[in-house]
């Protein structure tokens, strides 16, 4: 019964917050951005932009926008 509540990362759901950070990383990865540049061009601490990578915090969506216009995508790019 224990096994049955017990499953792998790959069998769990992203939350949303994991998604769009996800898509945000790989949007600024497929531009060599770091972290850090990225951080400093939308105008927020780099363990932030950290943090909102991993899923650990929502975005505003102010920061969103921001991100979206630095990495040349769409808002929907990251929720697709």
């Amino acid at each position: 019964m224990k096994n049955r509540k017990i499953r792998s990362l790959a069998d769990r759901a992203l939350s949303v917050e994991e998604h769009v950070g996800i898509r945000i990383c790989q949007a600024r990865r497929a531009l060599a951005l770091t972290s850090s540049a990225l951080a400093t061009n939308i105008g927020v601490a780099e363990a932030r932009m950290v943090q909102v990578e991993q899923g650990q915090v929502r975005i505003a969506a102010g920061e969103l926008f921001d991100i979206a216009s630095h990495v040349g995508k769409p808002i929907s790019y990251f929720f697709s």
